[in-house]
């Protein structure tokens, strides 16, 4: 999916599909989003394969900085589930469940000439700022023990997306793409500062299991 202009797009629906993302929240999932197509794949070509079909439909435009610049965060999520072998199965045996969050972030924006790419930019800077005001509140509240500080996740769509990983049932690993040259010197500091302080979110992530037969399993809901 892409976030773009704090709207939700399934980059891999079919023809025809006119359905909405919407984000919704229950105790047993946490915040999730409906309205995505849903792919098996098997083998990490297919995966790839998926990647690559969203890459073609997300929204990139030309800048004053760059030729070809992402217009919207996009997240690509991957469920894995995996359980032991067993050729004398009955197909009862208990499966885990992981959730892979790929998360590319459109880079903050420089006012621009261009009408359209400064109103995007505007969505852009909106959305990682409140990314950075969601990271800061959490790792204040673990370093103080204080459960009470407020955490503004409905803030931006991505913030509410992502709540589920930033709250701590998750690992969380950030890339950092920076220029190294004297000209890009400021957005390099701040890069890396936003990484430091996503490195002090505290987690701990737990195991789900289900059973095969339950329909909380993709591959039982698929096959």
């Amino acid at each position: 999916m892409e976030i773009y202009k704090e709207k939700i797009r399934d980059l891999i629906a079919k023809a025809g599909d006119d359905r909405v993302p919407e984000v919704h929240e229950d105790k047993k999932r946490g915040v999730y989003v409906t309205n995505l197509r849903e792919v098996c794949a098997s083998s990490a070509e297919q995966v790839m394969d998926i990647i690559k079909q969203g890459e073609r439909n997300r929204h990139v435009g030309e800048t004053d900085y760059n030729t070809r610049s992402s217009r919207s965060h996009t997240i690509f999520q991957i469920v894995i589930e995996s359980r032991i072998k067993n050729p004398c199965s009955n197909k009862s045996e208990t499966v885990c469940i992981s959730q892979l969050n790929l998360i590319d972030l459109a880079g903050s924006e420089r006012a621009t000439t261009d009408k359209d790419r400064r109103a995007e930019g505007s969505y852009i800077n909106k959305s990682l700022l409140a990314l950075g005001n969601v990271i800061s509140q959490l790792t204040a509240r673990q370093n103080c023990d204080q459960s009470n500080v407020f955490v503004p996740y409905r803030t931006s769509t991505l913030t509410r997306v992502l709540q589920t990983a930033l709250s701590g049932n998750a690992r969380v690993s950030v890339v950092c793409a920076i220029n190294p040259t004297l000209k890009c010197r400021n957005e390099s500091i701040s890069t890396l500062r936003f990484a430091q302080r996503a490195k002090q979110i505290r987690t701990a992530a737990k195991m789900t299991k289900v059973s095969y037969q339950s329909t909380d399993s993709l591959y039982r809901r698929h096959h």
